[in-house]
Formats: C-alpha cells, sequence, structure tokens
C-alpha cells in the first residue's frame, strides 16, 4: 500500500527535493544513485538534488535536466526554490527535459 502512495504523491508534484543529510549513512556511502532520486526523476516533476560528488559517464547539469543545490546554504536553496515556483514555465522546461535525456 505504501509504495502505491508514493507512486500517487510523486505523479502529482511538480517539484521534487531530494536530500542527504550531512552525517547519516547515505550521506557518506550511498549519496549519489540513492533510488528515491531516481523514482523523482521518472516522475516528470522538476528535481532538486544536493551537490553530487560521483562522476557519472552523463552527468545531468543544473538547470537543464534538474536543479542543484548546496544543502549547507538554506538561502540558496529557498532562493532557486522560489525561483521555479515563482516561474512556472522554467519549472515545466527543466522537469520535461530530464524526461528526454
Amino acid at each position: 500500500m505504501f509504495i502505491f502512495q508514493n507512486c500517487s504523491l510523486y505523479l502529482n508534484s511538480s517539484l521534487c527535493v531530494c536530500c542527504f543529510m550531512r552525517g547519516s549513512y547515505f550521506y557518506f556511502y550511498i549519496r549519489e544513485g540513492d533510488f528515491r532520486l531516481w523514482e523523482a526523476m521518472s516522475t516528470g516533476a522538476l528535481v532538486f538534488v544536493d551537490e553530487m560528488h560521483t562522476p557519472l559517464p552523463h552527468p545531468f547539469l543544473d538547470g537543464v535536466h534538474l536543479v542543484v543545490y548546496d544543502n549547507s546554504d538554506k538561502g540558496n536553496f529557498l532562493a532557486k526554490l522560489k525561483f521555479y515556483l515563482d516561474n512556472p514555465a522554467d519549472l515545466r522546461r527543466v522537469a520535461y527535459q530530464v524526461t528526454q535525456s
């Protein structure tokens, strides 16, 4: 039941935020490629993700495929969030682009 509720939330969302808390197990060992990031990207919602450091063969570009933020800079995160919420055309453009990659 929980899985179906998650799917419903994702499919009805226009924006998802993925964050790995500093000091957590996931932050140190699993950061990039976590299944929640890939789930969120598959929904067509705009995805915010904290900085990624593992090189990918075909990297995602900030502002093209997703939005990258520094999870230690709350002001910058909120400014980016406000920008995309105030500019729905840009939100939809980036969200759509990731599904075409």
